[in-house]
């Protein structure tokens, strides 16, 4: 879900999972009401939607996005350009990252003006890292991506995907994420630089008493 102003936009994935569609549903009044139901592709093989709003109320989507038979997992991004009646032809968020998309992860998206950014996590040959890819051009094109996951760098490798989540970035940059590379699951926060994602701080932010089983971490920006 994401709101802008009284405009709430949701999106959803239909199930079943193989032959669903991706969807976005607006409200004008503040989510007291909802309209009709908008498709954003007319891909069936897909997953894990998200949902920002730019600052002229026009919706971007971003999901999981696969060939048949659920190969070739990546992040794709559809940007609306009449504040969410229709929208436009997907985009690969994901190319410049080695390897594929986590299949299991549900990705994040933040749109401000002609910047848009994904989050989400990579699978370069079974190592796992947190990565982001940019867009600078209101979603037409994603031209660059970093690993911005620094702590464990060549330390977490998993054959299977363990559905490790992460979530946004604040407007200062700030990530936060689930880890595996220390033995544990443990919640992480970074930064990265908004020019070019180049990596700042990496800490893990949850006691060493916790054990295990800390998982989809949630933040808010403003």
């Amino acid at each position: 879900m994401a709101v802008r102003d009284n405009d709430v936009f949701v999106t959803f994935k239909a199930q079943p999972e193989n032959s669903g569609f991706v969807y976005v549903v607006k409200s004008t009044d503040g989510g007291k009401t909802f309209g009709d139901t908008v498709r954003v592709s007319d891909n069936n093989w897909s997953r894990f939607p998200e949902v920002a709003v730019l600052p002229n109320g026009n919706p971007v989507v971003t999901y999981m996005d696969f060939d048949p038979d659920f190969k070739d997992p990546r992040y794709v991004v559809s940007v609306s350009n009449d504040g969410g009646k229709s929208f436009q032809d997907v985009v690969s968020a994901t190319e410049e990252a080695p390897g594929e998309a986590c299949d299991c992860c549900p990705g994040f998206i933040m749109a401000d003006n002609d910047r848009i950014t994904i989050l989400f996590r990579n699978n370069d040959n079974d190592l796992r890292d947190i990565w982001a890819s940019i867009s600078e051009d209101g979603g037409k094109t994603f031209h660059l991506a970093e690993d911005i996951d620094e702590q464990q760098l060549d330390d977490w490798w998993l054959s299977i995907d363990g559905s490790r989540s992460h979530h946004r970035w604040a407007i200062v940059w700030l990530a936060v994420w689930m880890s595996g590379a220390s033995g544990n699951s443990m919640i992480q926060i970074g930064t990265s630089a908004l020019s070019d994602l180049s990596v700042g701080m990496n800490a893990d932010i949850t006691p060493d008493v916790l054990n295990g089983n800390q998982n989809y971490p949630k933040d808010s920006w403003r």
